[in-house]
């Protein structure tokens, strides 16, 4: 009787764990959803900086992604979002964090991960990605991404909603460039003239 019950018990424990995992994870890709990312990011947030190191926070989003719906319908564009979330969860690191943000949108934390290095990383990943379409059916969809991307060693006065405003702010600029590129923000308070930094753009239209 108490080996019964033992297992009644450890089979509840065990349904709860998985219910609060699935909670935690967006539906159609599996990566966390913008509730676990969020709680993710303050605690990536604080640990930065207690160890004054470095954290980068990239915001993408894949370009014309209405285009793609219309022309090949919704269920390809759901097949465009898993496979771009492939795509980059393959290539991140363990210690890296990505969410779904919004519906074509994701938040990417990377730890440790300084100005230049998130910049090499991610655009990186924004080429090997317009190089690998997505496959429906018969049908090869081209992915391209834009990226905005803001790097601090973050102090007191930074929080996730004004790192998360810089990389929004960051991403937008690279809508605005042309798509299918990256730039990168600088806060104000280390650089207040040159909010965005310039570096090399690759633009295509998609």
């Amino acid at each position: 009787m108490m080996i019964s019950l033992g297992l009644v018990l450890l089979s509840k424990e065990r349904s709860e764990s998985l219910l609060q995992q699935m909670a935690l994870r967006d539906v159609l890709t599996g990566i966390l959803n913008r509730r676990a990312i969020l709680e993710q990011f303050s605690k990536d947030l604080e640990r930065s900086r207690r160890e004054n190191a470095y954290l980068a926070v990239a915001m993408v989003d894949i370009d014309h992604f209405k285009q793609i719906n219309d022309v090949h319908g919704h269920l390809a564009g759901d097949e465009v979002i898993c496979h771009c979330v492939n795509h980059l969860t393959e290539r991140l690191r363990h210690s890296d964090s990505i969410g779904r943000y919004g519906g074509e949108e994701f938040l990417v934390l990377l730890p440790g991960t300084s100005p230049e290095g998130a910049v090499a990383v991610l655009d990186q990943l924004r080429a090997s990605l317009a190089e690998t379409p997505a496959q429906f059916g018969d049908a090869s969809i081209a992915v391209r991404i834009s990226i905005g991307v803001c790097s601090v060693m973050p102090d007191d006065g930074d929080t996730t909603a004004s790192l998360l405003a810089w990389a929004d702010a960051a991403l937008y600029e690279a809508k605005g460039l042309g798509r299918n590129t990256l730039r990168l923000a600088q806060p104000c308070r280390l650089r207040s003239a040159a909010p965005f930094s310039e570096i090399p753009q690759t633009t295509e239209s998609s």
